[in-house]
């Protein structure tokens, strides 16, 4: 069967590690610093968090792509790098884009050794990064998403929010 020479170069080209993909990649993880008013004296194993959207806004600042908007996601945040989210962007190639915004439920679940589970709401679900980025082929772009965790809980209640922080990596 003959194969044309577009095909047979890019398996040649998959072949030698050459990347055509252009994804977004979320990363999230729990650092264990306090927030700036962290008032415990504990801090959680873990957090669980609902994703509710992921959105990017273009250069000019006026238009707002939402990659994400569905039925929340229940994720849980440990001291360790995971992968929460994930989208091809060649619908967007070339195009640059100034902000980043991932929102969470504002309601989420501190869990704690040796006590129940907490639950408290966030003074806002909503975490913006203002790094900038273009869409180029076979480039991805990967956000950090670093959630500050250290001494928010005090005896049975959480008495600090737990910061998030959004940053291209």
């Amino acid at each position: 069967m003959k194969q044309s020479g577009l095909y047979l170069m890019s398996l040649t080209l998959a072949g030698c590690g050459f990347d055509t993909d252009q994804f977004i990649n979320i990363e999230m993880y729990g650092v264990y610093t306090s927030p700036t008013d962290a008032a415990g004296d504990t801090t959680p194993q873990s957090l669980e968090v609902e994703l509710t959207s992921v959105a990017l806004l273009n250069a000019s600042g006026n238009e707002q792509t939402v990659l994400y908007s569905g039925d929340p996601v229940e994720l849980t945040v440990v001291d360790r790098s995971q992968l929460i989210y994930q989208k091809d962007l060649a619908d967007y190639q070339d195009s640059t884009f100034i902000q980043t915004i991932v929102t969470f439920n504002t309601s989420y679940i501190a869990n704690v050794k040796d006590l129940d589970p907490v639950t408290d709401e966030l003074s806002t679900g909503t975490v913006v990064s203002e790094d900038s980025f273009v869409v180029e082929t076979g480039k991805s772009v990967t956000f950090s998403l670093k959630v500050s965790w250290q001494n928010t809980v005090l005896g049975t209640e959480v008495v600090t929010d737990p910061t998030f922080e959004l940053v291209l990596e």
